[in-house]
């Protein structure tokens, strides 16, 4: 059992017993509150290999969605001042359970594939006017969780061999990268095409790495790009029309910066592979003046691309040399996914 699912069902027993919690009777003092206690508890898988399909969280992605069952028994043991009261109370237990198969308000329910009686035991005097009775339940409960090393389709990796004078060798990402401490290719949009929205799911994990981020738009065989100052004068230029312009942002956290949040948190494994709460961003461009009124838009979004001109994204660990295969510091935890939108169509 990988960490992620032994820790995904540790949780999934905690909830179950929380869940079968509701059911005990508020105490009557000065008898004792009932309690709950888990007798047994195996994993039992869901379909094959416990993958159980897809689901899509955040602005780019697609998350495996794993699931499993809980199979055991729990044992409610109900206090009460006199052997009446509390075969009273294992009848009202019994019947709240079945009632509650039709309660709208607890959908967890559906999440119980059985709980049903499984015996007990008779009343037994633990004190002057305090009885105990025990009443036990086979279950089968029903969890489901993210698993993002099933991320169908998240990030795409072709090595492609480009045989031109120097040799080299290329990875095309399609429109996704990732930046770890493995590695941290660009991400390259290549025209002919329209861009749509640069997105992003980013662990700080707990800080960003130093290093010079490029967002460019270039143009093959163009020589050295245009530097613009800011963010805004680089989306001047390049809705005005610019193929060979780019902005340098100081390191990972500065181009985040320029992000705004776009949705709830995407859990995904960390640096480490442990479990983590990624941030959904979106680059949302400042107002520009081009063309007249000025208004906000999607920074890039609806901008098109000939043959031979690209949008790129670029990190740069400042410790390794420029043009070689870059990465965040192997003591960094921090993960960024990076994603060029497709546009509209012509």
């Amino acid at each position: 059992m990988s960490t992620l699912a032994a820790d995904r069902f540790n949780a999934a027993v905690a909830g179950m017993l929380s869940h079968l919690t509701s059911f005990l009777p508020v105490a009557v003092p000065p008898v004792p509150q009932s309690t709950l206690a888990l007798v047994e508890a195996a994993e039992r898988p869901v379909g094959v290999g416990a993958f159980s399909g897809n689901v899509e969280r955040g602005p780019l992605a697609v998350l495996g969605m794993r699931g499993g069952r809980v199979e055991g028994r729990v044992r409610f043991d109900l206090h009460a001042a006199t052997p009446g009261d509390a075969a009273a109370a294992a009848l009202l237990l019994q019947q709240k359970v079945r009632d509650a198969r039709l309660d709208t308000l607890k959908p967890w329910m559906r999440d119980f594939v059985v709980l049903e009686p499984a015996g007990g035991d008779p009343a037994a005097l633990l004190a002057p006017d305090h009885w105990r009775q025990g009443v036990e339940y086979r279950v089968l409960y029903e969890f489901r969780y993210e698993d993002p090393e099933d991320a169908g389709g998240l990030i795409v990796r072709i090595p492609v061999e480009v045989r031109g004078e120097q040799h080299e060798d290329a990875l095309v990402t399609r429109d996704l990268t990732r930046w770890s401490a493995v590695d941290a290719p660009p991400l390259r949009a290549r025209g002919a095409r329209a861009i749509g929205t640069l997105t992003a799911l980013a662990f700080e994990g707990p800080a960003f790495p130093a290093g010079p981020v490029t967002l460019a738009v270039t143009t093959e065989g163009a020589g050295p790009a245009n530097g613009r100052a800011d963010l805004l004068a680089f989306a001047v230029a390049v809705v005005g029309g610019g193929r060979n312009d780019e902005v340098v942002f100081g390191d990972v956290a500065a181009l985040l910066a320029a992000f705004t949040a776009d949705g709830a948190d995407v859990t995904l494994a960390d640096g480490e592979g442990k479990p983590a709460a990624y941030l959904p961003l979106a680059l949302r461009g400042p107002p520009v003046v081009f063309p007249a009124p000025p208004s906000p838009i999607s920074l890039l979004a609806g901008v098109r691309l000939a043959r031979g001109e690209a949008v790129e994204v670029r990190y740069r660990n400042p410790a390794l040399l420029p043009g070689k295969p870059q990465h965040f510091p192997p003591a960094s935890k921090s993960v960024v996914y990076l994603r060029a939108g497709r546009g509209p169509s012509a």
